[in-house]
């Protein structure tokens, strides 16, 4: 079993999810994660917590969309996740900089 791990972000504790990302940093809720191995724009997602466990947006249309109305979504559990998670790069929180802000700086 793996300790749980926590970071205070905005005065909000994140959770660790269990994944690095391809530069080795840990990724805790709220991260925005880049893939950025693409021959064409790079793609963005957010991963939070949800009901038992942690949840990654499954379209790009969701980036912006509050989480609370997001229908469809991808478990980071599933092992064909993690690989896909841990091939990403970290590149903010939405619990401390707006996405688009993120987004933003991250070009």
């Amino acid at each position: 079993m793996r300790e749980l791990k926590y970071k205070e972000i905005n005065g909000r504790p994140c959770e660790f999810i269990g994944i690095q990302d391809v530069n080795g940093n840990d990724i805790y809720e709220g991260a925005v994660i880049m893939q950025n191995n693409l021959p064409y724009s790079p793609k963005y997602y957010k991963i939070w917590r949800n009901k038992g466990g942690f949840a990654i947006t499954s379209h790009q249309d969701d980036l912006l969309t509050p989480i609370d109305k997001i229908i469809f979504w991808d478990g980071c559990s599933d092992m064909q996740n993690i690989g896909f998670i841990g091939s990403c790069l970290m590149i903010g929180n939405f619990y401390q900089t707006p996405i688009e802000e993120i987004i933003k700086l991250s070009k």
